[in-house]
């Protein structure tokens, strides 16, 4: 079988709150990369993006301002895609928001596919769950990847990881579903 570039979903959280989980699938491999409370969520994330150098990466985090801020409308709290997914303005989450932004901006030029990702809508809309029905929904996860053996999450985090990493996983197969408008923001499930 043709080796494929790994592929990550992120919860992100807090700088230095240990609510940052990595979650990446390479070679037939699932593995979590919780972040420490107290460490560098952004460093570590750097560090581990490096190191492994995804082909797709999905982040629970906006990577988009709406329009008003960007000066091209008059929105100045919510995109179209948060409108649709129930998602929280990016401006209300304000640093993580502007620290995601950061972050793909670092990678600008790099080979990797970044994407925003929302958890709760990915396990509302295309699984019909509650996201925090934890069986049901890895036995979702399950079926993505039949022949994985997906970790057990320790909590909610790295679910919402591993639903993100669900979301990159369809980009690759060209089935994912996209929320929102490519000027303003998309979601991808």
């Amino acid at each position: 079988m043709e080796s494929l570039r790994p592929i990550a979903g992120i919860d992100y959280g807090a700088r230095l709150s240990g609510t940052t989980v990595l979650a990446l699938l390479h070679e037939e491999e699932i593995r979590l990369f919780p972040v420490a409370k107290g460490q560098d969520a952004d460093g570590e994330l750097i560090r581990l993006i490096d190191h492994w150098q995804p082909e797709f990466l999905a982040i629970d985090a906006p990577l988009s301002v709406p329009s008003g801020i960007r000066g091209t409308g008059a929105e100045f709290h919510l995109r179209r895609a948060d409108r649709m997914c129930g998602a929280m303005s990016p401006m209300f989450l304000g640093g993580l928001t502007a620290r995601a932004m950061a972050l793909r901006y670092h990678y600008r030029g790099s080979p990797i596919t970044w994407m925003e990702t929302y958890p709760s809508w990915m396990a509302k809309a295309r699984f019909a769950l509650d996201r925090k029905v934890h069986h049901l929904l890895l036995e979702e996860l399950q079926a993505i990847w039949p022949q994985v053996n997906i970790p057990v999450p320790a909590n909610q985090h790295q679910l919402d990881a591993l639903l993100a990493l669900a979301a990159a996983e369809y980009r690759r197969r060209h089935v994912s579903w996209h929320y929102g408008d490519p000027s303003d923001g998309v979601i991808v499930i």
